[in-house]
């Protein structure tokens, strides 16, 4: 999953699947459907990873992006809408990464580890994190 922002008016996602061993013939996971593994518009654009079902029951990307609409805090944006999948699922099954117009990024994951990193205009590295803390 990737979320790339190009300029304060342009914001991309690209999207896909885990290709996880045993799912069902015909399955559609998450990834293709706008709001809950990806969602993207002029102020922020937002991509989910993990367990589909239970990204596309709570919409989790749209769900972000409506509430970086209320807050304006890219962190929140990202945590809030994974805080309430974790508790409506538990643990080890979603990680959510965020970026704003405003060039903010922020990544969040309730799994052990889900790699992940922003750089900045440079194109040098400002956040990186590939495992939770202990």
């Amino acid at each position: 999953m990737k979320c790339s922002l190009f300029s304060s008016a342009e914001s991309v996602i690209e999207s896909a699947t885990s290709s996880t061993a045993l799912k069902l013939p015909g399955r559609v996971g998450d990834s293709p459907i706008v709001g809950a593994g990806l969602y993207a518009d002029a102020r922020t654009a937002f991509s989910a990873t993990g367990v589909g079902e239970y990204i596309i029951s709570v919409g989790l990307s749209l769900r972000a992006a409506i509430t970086y609409e209320a807050k304006s805090d890219i962190v929140a944006a990202v945590e809030e809408p994974l805080s309430l999948l974790t508790r409506l699922f538990g643990p080890g099954t979603a990680g959510l990464i965020g970026v704003s117009a405003r060039g903010e990024a922020w990544a969040s994951f309730n799994t052990k580890a889900m790699p992940w990193a922003a750089l900045d205009s440079a194109g040098k590295r400002a956040l990186m994190q590939d495992f939770k803390e202990a």
